[in-house]
């Protein structure tokens, strides 16, 4: 899949990619495959881009699907992955998620067109990174370890969006000081923007189960799921978002 390689490697040198295409080619001389794949592509980016350790880019066995904590990393991931798809179809070109040998986690990677409004991009990005713990609390009632710092990217993002951008009618500084009523106006602002963003990011994802549920079983199955992959969910799903 020559789109989701490109995109993945997005503002990557030549040189890089060549890394990742001689890496591709000794991941499938090692399997003995007759041919490179996908699948050693997608090992090779992880590695290699991603900064994955080779022990964690494997299939998951079924039996990693009775894990409770790899079930919560794979719901939180599809949370995110959710989101960017119903915001914008097709720019999820990449989504991961492990837990093995005391080692956990996941990312999801979007891929966004240059010409984005940034207003646009920004909010994307807010109930994006919110999706991961609006899932787990739908599903689980409760948050994981990667919610923390999913809610500090989005409150960084809000307070600049806020401060910077006046998106609420508030700027940083008041005739070159900062006040303490205008401060306080402004998180005041930033905490209903956050709120509002999270309850959007928990109605796309009420209004979008099937491809929540079908990403998230993806992941528990694979742990790696590509463009193409996420594509085919969207197409058993019975709502397309």
């Amino acid at each position: 899949d020559a789109r989701t390689i490109a995109r993945l490697m997005n503002g990557r040198s030549c040189a890089e990619l060549e890394t990742v295409i001689n890496e591709a080619g000794v991941y499938a001389g090692y399997e003995r495959s007759s041919e490179i794949t996908m699948g050693h592509f997608m090992k090779a980016i992880l590695h290699t881009v991603f900064d994955v350790p080779n022990g964690q880019i494997s299939t998951f066995s079924s039996e990693k699907n009775n894990n409770p904590e790899f079930e919560h990393i794979a719901y939180h991931e599809a949370g995110h992955a959710v989101i960017g798809e119903v915001i914008d179809p097709g720019s999820i070109t990449l989504v991961s998620a492990y837990a093995r040998e005391g080692e956990r986690g996941g990312f999801t990677h979007c891929w966004e067109a240059e010409d984005t409004p940034a207003l646009k991009s920004a909010e994307r990005h807010i109930i994006q990174a919110l999706g991961g713990a609006a899932a787990t609390e739908q599903l689980f009632g409760s948050f994981d370890a990667g919610c923390a710092r999913d809610l500090d990217q989005a409150f960084d993002a809000v307070w600049d969006l806020v401060t910077n951008n006046c998106t609420c009618g508030f700027h940083l500084h008041c005739n070159g000081r900062d006040s303490e009523e205008l401060r306080a106006k402004q998180e005041q602002a930033v905490a209903a923007e956050v709120e509002r963003y999270y309850r959007k990011a928990k109605d796309i994802l009420a209004q979008n189960k099937d491809l929540l549920e079908g990403i998230a079983q993806g992941l528990l199955q694979k742990g790696v799921l590509t463009a193409v992959d996420i594509a085919e969910i969207r197409k058993g799903c019975r709502k397309a978002a």
